[in-house]
């Protein structure tokens, strides 16, 4: 299958899943604020915040491990591809066994009547089970990163993501026949387990060489991954605390149905981030093979496309979300969440610069060839949650999106400042010569 082939088809891959994921978001607020009430659909929203952060940081293995995987699928060495993939297997593997512990030790913390926050101590056997679930959705990842690196980027979203996509309409239909979160996060779990086995089996089906195991696993190749990984964990690091961390500052500051009103408008701004990741994820497994052939002209003719596409539907989300915005949101949850027009502006405008410093960095991503942005972009995001609760106490909604909207500026100048040392470019690899004539208006 040809580049554009695979781009193709990818991008199309891409557009479905986006579209189920919308279809879930979208549908989640009217279904679950009706059976649960806004208030308790905001603390189930902050319960969800502490497990989701876990799942998303995935310590950056993962990301890492794919990029190296797919470079050396591109080289046609297969015995590295089944090395990498068994050692971070055998990694990701041991968080399970530690999840459980942390879920007992949560358990047995709430016997003994530790202090937790009232919404906490509530759900606390609804806490324990998302932990380990988190740990499992976490696990599960590693067979997409198998499809994906081996030039099956489209099966492997289609497959991941409808399962996803099934596992969300079916924990909806639990939630609005009245179900307790306890019980909807059972049906999850029982779900997700169904579908990662399917999906190895589905894998192994495209390449039987590739398989699960200890043979090949490495201590040195783990090793080797440490800094890559824990540069790629940056961008999940700092999404966990953008997204995540600042729907417990709003629950916490202000109020749980402050948490839904928030999350709601997120939910439309994240929409159009995730259009422009159609044409961006399904790129990235050809920059990091285009960059291990050396192909330097194709690695330009990807970055500008990306650009064009990242500008054009970002700069059109916003003039959408600030004209239509407050009509959509009354009209989306039936006049249960109503917000500001100009809450909603400042959360389009975040929308805006977060998209760009965030595929400028994928970029870089794709070829592990982003180490120096690592510690900034975490401490932009930590500094983001940080100033939200000042800002939520002292101007409300309005004020917390002011706080997101400095952040994510913080974070594209550390971007942009690093792609204009060209520094992150550098190196010792074959291909070193040809990302260091790339410069930063080329990317």
């Amino acid at each position: 299958m040809s580049v554009v082939s695979r781009l193709v088809s990818g991008t199309a891959a891409n557009a479905l899943s986006i579209t189920m994921s919308a279809i879930l978001q979208l549908a989640a607020v009217p279904i679950l604020t009706s059976a649960w009430g806004v208030s308790q659909y905001g603390v189930w929203l902050m319960l969800t915040t502490i497990p989701t952060y876990f799942a998303l940081t995935d310590l950056g293995f993962i990301q890492a491990a794919t990029a190296d995987m797919t470079m050396h699928h591109a080289r046609n060495e297969k015995e590295s591809v089944v090395r990498v993939f068994q050692s971070t297997a055998v990694l990701i593997s041991l968080l399970i066994p530690l999840s459980a512990l942390a879920a007992v030790s949560l358990l047995l913390a709430n016997a003994f009547d530790f202090p937790f926050a009232s919404w906490i101590s509530g759900n606390i056997a609804t806490l324990a089970l998302l932990i380990i679930y988190s740990a499992v959705a976490l696990f599960s990842r590693i067979t997409l990163s198998g499809f994906r690196s081996t030039g099956h980027y489209a099966h492997g979203t289609l497959a991941y993501d409808g399962s996803s996509f099934v596992e969300g309409v079916i924990v909806l239909a639990v939630a609005w026949s009245g179900a307790n979160f306890f019980v909807c996060i059972a049906v999850q779990f029982a779900g997700r387990c169904i579908s990662m086995t399917i999906l190895y089996i589905l894998m192994r089906r495209f390449e039987p060489w590739l398989k699960l195991g200890v043979r090949h696993a490495s201590r040195a190749e783990i090793k080797r991954l440490v800094g890559p990984a824990l540069s790629a964990m940056s961008v999940p690091a700092t999404l966990a605390l953008n997204l995540q961390g600042m729907v417990l500052v709003v629950g916490s500051v202000l109020s749980p149905a402050a948490a839904g009103a928030f999350v709601a408008v997120r939910t439309l701004t994240r929409i159009f981030v995730q259009g422009v990741g159609i044409f961006n994820r399904a790129s990235m497994p050809e920059i990091a093979a285009a960059y291990a052939k050396g192909n330097l002209r194709l690695l330009r003719r990807l970055a500008v496309v990306n650009a064009v596409i990242a500008g054009a539907v970002l700069v059109l989300g916003w003039l959408f979300l600030v004209t239509f915005g407050p009509w959509l949101m009354h009209l989306w949850t039936g006049g249960k969440i109503t917000v500001d027009r100009s809450f909603l502006a400042l959360m389009a405008l975040g929308m805006v610069v977060h998209g760009v410093w965030f595929f400028t960095f994928s970029f870089l991503l794709s070829l592990n060839r982003h180490g120096a942005l690592g510690l900034p972009l975490f401490l932009a995001s930590l500094v983001t949650v940080l100033a939200a609760i000042v800002g939520g106490t002292y101007a409300g909604l309005n004020g917390v999106a002011a706080s997101a909207v400095a952040g994510d500026v913080l974070s594209l100048f550390c971007v942009l400042y690093t792609l204009r040392r060209r520094q992150s470019l550098g190196s010792s690899e074959p291909s070193s010569s040809l990302m260091s004539d790339m410069s930063a208006e080329q990317l």
